[in-house]
């Protein structure tokens, strides 16, 4: 939506700048960057602007490489990612739902592991001391607050396959 939304806009400030236009450029002179970061209502407001804008001045556009269908394929990405952050809510519960079953899991296998592996390791100390040392050294985790973890996520649109 920001990608597209700044390839729109673009083409209007040029326009505005042949026009000698400075309001109509000054509506929609945002970076990439403010329609791509901060709150996602405020990059719809400001994707919604230059949409509105676009529509007006459509016809003058068309010498700048706005199509009727790039409008139309803008509008419906503007829709798609109103939609995923129209229940915040929802997305939040089904993310502390997630973590709870994170924590769930965890705490499972380490069940396992204390109450059933841990005890049945002593079969081995008298009989197979090597290998009952190596799984307790095994078990240790060495420097274990460095360890990080990093979600990445890109949102495409479900039919088209376009980035939100």
């Amino acid at each position: 939506m920001a990608e597209q939304g700044f390839a729109i806009k673009s083409a209007i400030q040029a326009y505005a700048a042949d026009t000698d236009n400075v309001i109509l450029f000054d509506a929609v002179n945002y970076a990439l960057s403010e329609l791509m970061s901060g709150a996602a209502n405020r990059s719809v407001t400001r994707c919604k602007n230059i949409r509105d804008l676009a529509d007006v001045n459509k016809t003058a556009l068309v010498a700048y490489g706005v199509t009727n269908e790039m409008l139309a394929d803008y509008g419906k990405a503007i829709d798609d990612f109103e939609e995923v952050i129209a229940n915040p809510r929802d997305q939040i519960g089904a993310r502390k739902a997630a973590t709870k079953d994170i924590k769930d899991g965890i705490a499972a296998v380490d069940a396992v592991l204390k109450d059933k592996l841990d005890k049945l390791m002593e079969n081995f100390r008298l009989s197979a001391p090597e290998f009952y040392a190596q799984y307790y050294n095994d078990r240790k985790i060495f420097d274990a607050k460095t360890n990080y973890t990093e979600i990445r996520v890109l949102l495409l649109n479900k039919e088209t396959g376009a980035k939100l």
